[in-house]
């Protein structure tokens, strides 16, 4: 069959490049192939849209542009009730055609109250996962890739039964059409972990180099997505920035004293390749960080397609030190095929601490997602690689069975 394969690929070639003669396709085709090996042999397979777009990328929707904005500064979200936030045209994002956000919320009981927050699209369907939970001891927050409605709003919903109070900051988006500019597409990567228990010292800095680590490129690397792990003594807040930008105002997270926490974020690096980590705190913070992809515009990856949140499995367990297959077959909005990782919501509780990780394809690290304390809700956020069969695996890191629930958010379609 690799006649007709390669005569509907030359015929694909003509119409892309009319005027060129088979003798110019040919070497287009040869020239793009991805290598496969077999016994006592390695050859390019056709890569067909490598050869007709070239390996040079090209602006088109869905591409990721970093951005770093408020949209919502401590706003009071009365009790069991929906509000409608303004995303186009604020904080110096485009006012018409965004598509999704790089989402950081962040919710604080107002009345020592406890709760959670889901955050979806306006005009969809409000869903019944839920994003966030909350308590009054500190602002709890998660980062999330969220769908912006046709009017340019996403909305949040306050499940609890006094208020709330919500801050919301943009770290990045993605548009509906083209535009000018070439925006970043992403590639995941086996989980890297460039540091493991470093210790950040009181109002101190520490900056890791994310240009050149295993499966990063030294260059033309727009942003990475990381995860961060912390725990103190003390409580205080860390923020992450690209090394040698000024001092932002809004925070990844705010810890608590003696209780591990997680945040996901996507960050710039540095001219140097570096980001920075910076506490905000009266005592030393220890963080571990696992990179789990990347976003460029310099090479053609995975577009980012943000959904209305999808439910992938509901209160599932997990025993101690096991596994859970995740497949997404029928979760809707995400193709049957073609997908090469997926943007997850992990809700966990159990009766001891402990941590959810994906467990990648190869590679010897896990890519921790959430770490949850012992008898609360608590809630984590990561882009995870499909494994070859097409499934998410989770692991419990705990001592004791942990509950879960799974929402996807964005899926990343293969190249």
């Amino acid at each position: 069959m690799a006649a007709p394969h390669v005569a509907g690929s030359l015929a694909v070639l003509r119409q892309a490049f009319p005027n060129a003669s088979v003798t110019e396709l040919e070497p287009m085709l040869k020239e793009n192939g991805r290598s496969i090996s077999y016994p006592g042999a390695t050859t390019p397979r056709i890569q067909l849209d490598d050869a007709a777009l070239g390996a040079t990328p090209r602006p088109g929707p869905d591409q990721y542009f970093n951005t770093r904005g408020r949209i919502l500064d401590s706003v009071q979200l009365s009790a069991n009730s929906t509000m409608a936030v303004q995303v186009a045209g604020v904080a110096g994002l485009p006012a018409t055609g965004i598509r999704a956000v790089a989402l950081n919320l962040a919710a604080k009981g107002d009345w020592f109250n406890s709760g959670s927050l889901a955050v979806y699209p306006s005009g969809e369907a409000e869903p019944e996962s839920n994003v966030l939970f909350y308590d009054s001891g500190r602002y709890t927050s998660t980062m999330v890739i969220a769908k912006v409605g046709a009017d340019g709003k996403v909305k949040v919903v306050n499940r609890s039964g006094a208020p709330v109070r919500v801050t919301l900051d943009v770290h990045g988006h993605t548009r509906a059409a083209a535009d000018a500019a070439v925006g970043g597409t992403y590639m995941p990567i086996s989980p890297v972990r460039p540091a493991e228990r470093t210790v950040i010292p009181a109002w101190g800095n520490v900056q890791l180099a994310t240009a050149g680590m295993s499966g990063v490129p030294a260059s033309g690397v727009d942003t990475v997505a990381l995860t961060v792990m912390v725990k103190s003594a003390a409580t205080g807040t860390i923020r992450v920035y690209a090394a040698g930008d000024i001092y932002p105002i809004d925070a990844n997270i705010d810890y608590p004293a003696n209780t591990a926490a997680q945040f996901f974020t996507i960050v710039k690096p540095g001219p140097d390749g570096k980001i920075n980590l910076h506490n905000l705190g009266a005592g030393t913070v220890e963080i571990s960080v696992d990179v789990s992809g990347y976003y460029t515009s310099a090479q053609r990856g995975s577009t980012t397609k943000a959904i209305r949140p999808a439910s992938v499995a509901k209160a599932v367990t997990i025993t101690a030190g096991g596994t859970r297959v995740l497949r997404f077959t029928g979760v809707p909005d995400i193709p049957s095929s073609g997908v090469a990782a997926v943007g997850l919501s992990v809700a966990a509780k159990a009766s001891a601490a402990g941590i959810v990780s994906v467990v990648p394809q190869s590679g010897p690290n896990t890519a921790r997602v959430v770490a949850y304390p012992a008898s609360k809700d608590t809630s984590g956020f990561t882009t995870a690689a499909l494994r070859q069969d097409g499934t998410v695996v989770l692991k419990n890191e705990g001592t004791s069975q942990v509950t879960v629930s799974v929402d996807a958010y964005a899926y990343f379609p293969a190249r």
